[in-house]
Formats: C-alpha cells, sequence, structure tokens
C-alpha cells in the first residue's frame, strides 16, 4: 500500500500527521476492488512471493487491504479520494 500512497501523493500527509488514521481516506468501491486486484498481480511479480501459491498470495493482498487500504465508500465519485480530518465510516459522510 506504500506504493499506493506514493503514486496519489498522501505519504507527505501521513509524515505530517494530517492523516493518522486510514480510516480517513475514502475511496468509491470499484476502485478499492480494482487496487486489490493490482497488488494481487504486484505480489505474483515480487521474487519473495516467488514460491507462493495463489492462495497464500490472496491472503496476503486480503491483509494488505484489510489494514491499510482506503475505506470503500459508495458516496466518493468515481477515481477520487476523499481524505476526511477525522476517521469516519462510510455512514457518517454527506452526500
Amino acid at each position: 500500500m506504500d506504493d499506493f500512497y506514493q503514486q496519489v501523493g498522501l505519504t507527505d500527509d501521513f509524515k505530517s500527521g494530517l492523516i493518522t488514521h486510514v480510516q480517513q481516506i475514502h475511496m468509491e468501491r470499484k476502485n478499492c476492488d480494482s487496487l486489490s486486484g493490482i497488488m494481487i498481480a504486484t505480489l505474483k511479480k515480487d521474487k519473495k512471493y516467488k514460491l507462493f501459491t495463489d492462495r497464500h498470495i490472496n491472503t496476503v493482498a486480503g491483509m494488505e487491504c484489510m489494514n491499510y487500504s482506503p475505506v470503500s465508500n459508495d458516496n466518493v465519485p468515481d477515481n477520487e479520494i476523499w481524505v476526511f480530518e477525522k476517521p469516519t465510516s462510510p455512514n457518517d459522510t454527506a452526500v
């Protein structure tokens, strides 16, 4: 997930303390699912996971997503990431 946060430009926000918890970051559900697929494909190419079975790679990607990925929120428009001041759940967002 580090690579993802670097690519979208949120790394500095984590370092500065603006983002203190991943529940501050919200993303549309389809994009979260596609992010998971990209993670699995990336792990399969990594030498560290070369001997892992698909089941193990899916588990590693699932744990990474569960712990570090943005909150999936259907209120967020496609291809956007919203950052809230404090951790929130999708039910807290105003439309």
